[in-house]
């Protein structure tokens, strides 16, 4: 165990998967670290899992893939596990879409910052537009029918994304 001063020093135990952590609050006495454990941090789930290990092209390529595969399993069956598993599946598939977005476009907010602008306002009218036709064709239709459009901006973002690859590899 090392001690090399009150603020940063620490000392990992691997049996307890502990982290020890020598911090001087106010607990301390006269200039004594105190001893604090904490458990390590858990390991990266999700998109973080693999946004170290891949470029970004190749991460929206393959959550857009999720999101359009989880979609069809949310919307064409009637199996509450199913249905669980393909809502699970597209709220992981989605939730790193816009990060990795804007860091796939880096470059090009960059050059063009007006170019971020219109990149955030454009995503907030489809999130402002998308529930209305959705729920005007789902009163016409029946709500299945209505979530049964976004399939298509599924596909769209699906070709996009194979483009957007085609055109990093060039």
């Amino acid at each position: 165990m090392t001690l090399s001063n009150a603020a940063g020093a620490t000392d990992c135990t691997k049996k307890h998967h502990l982290k020890k952590h020598y911090l001087g609050g106010p607990e301390a006495t006269e200039g004594q670290p105190v001893l604090v454990h904490r458990l390590k941090k858990p390991r990266c789930f999700g998109c973080s899992a693999i946004g170290g290990r891949f470029a970004p092209a190749v991460i929206i390529r393959i959550l857009s893939a999720g999101i359009l595969a989880f979609l069809c399993i949310v919307l064409f069956t009637n199996s509450l596990p199913l249905m669980l598993a393909g809502t699970i599946g597209l709220g992981l598939s989605l939730s790193g879409m816009y990060g990795t977005t804007v860091a796939n476009a880096g470059d090009v907010f960059g050059r063009y910052p007006l170019a971020m602008g219109i990149f955030v306002t454009l995503s907030g009218i489809g999130s402002i537009v998308t529930p209305s036709v959705i729920g005007t064709v789902a009163e016409s239709t029946g709500i299945r029918t209505g979530m049964r459009i976004l399939l298509a901006p599924a596909a769209v973002l699906l070709v996009v994304a194979i483009l957007n690859r085609a055109s990093c590899r060039q």
